[in-house]
């Protein structure tokens, strides 16, 4: 599968406005884009809208990411505090749990590794990392993106804010104390998941590819 992860600054009186306009008018476009599996918003009091979406292939990525570029100069250039930031990669990890209620609140961390480090950290989130997470009361999805040149993205969903928030406590320090090493601290992000669609029949053929 692969990702592409789009990072907003927006002007704080108009995200809902956006929100709304982008439910209405965007996500009918994009849920029609060859290989859609899923896509998702998030902003917070910051003024930062991100947004997420997922493919079974990159041709279908790329073609988002077009059509996004295209609907955001015609539709809220005007609300634009800076160039969006645009993410998009190989899925590196997916995890979902089995019954979660819908997510409320996500979290997203980029970190900046050499390119040669990146199997290495794989492994060890995998072994030590991802059971911290999914274990977690609330816990509703992690994902991990590699963005290339060593740029790695991870998005991580729950069904509330206080999961979200113990859970981010014991992921840092589980990240500096092994990751330390490999680079900077991630950037992080948090805040409300606004919509979410999954196409869960695409989602799983997309997955076993």
């Amino acid at each position: 599968m692969f990702g592409v992860v789009r990072e907003y600054s927006v002007e704080a009186s108009e995200v809902e406005r956006l929100v709304a306009r982008i439910v209405a008018d965007f996500v009918p476009l994009i849920t029609r884009t060859l290989g859609f599996a899923a896509y998702s918003i998030a902003t917070n009091d910051k003024g930062e809208l991100v947004t997420t979406s997922l493919y079974s292939d990159r041709v279908g990525a790329r073609a988002s990411t077009k059509l996004a570029a295209e609907w955001t100069e015609k539709h809220a250039a005007k609300v634009m505090q800076a160039p969006a930031y645009v993410s998009e990669g190989e899925l590196l990890l997916v995890e979902r749990a089995a019954n979660s209620e819908r997510p409320a609140y996500g979290v997203m961390r980029r970190y900046h590794f050499r390119p040669s480090d990146v199997p290495e950290i794989l492994t060890q989130v995998r072994t030590n990392l991802v059971p911290v997470i999914t274990r977690s009361e609330g816990f509703s999805s992690y994902v991990v993106i590699d963005a290339g040149q060593g740029e790695i993205v991870s998005l991580t969903s729950f069904s509330d804010k206080q999961s979200s928030d113990e859970t981010s406590v014991r992921a840092l320090a589980w990240i500096k104390e092994y990751l330390s090493r490999y680079g900077l601290p991630p950037k992080v992000s948090t805040g409300r998941i606004r919509f979410r669609y999954v196409d869960e029949a695409a989602f799983a053929v997309a997955s076993v590819r």
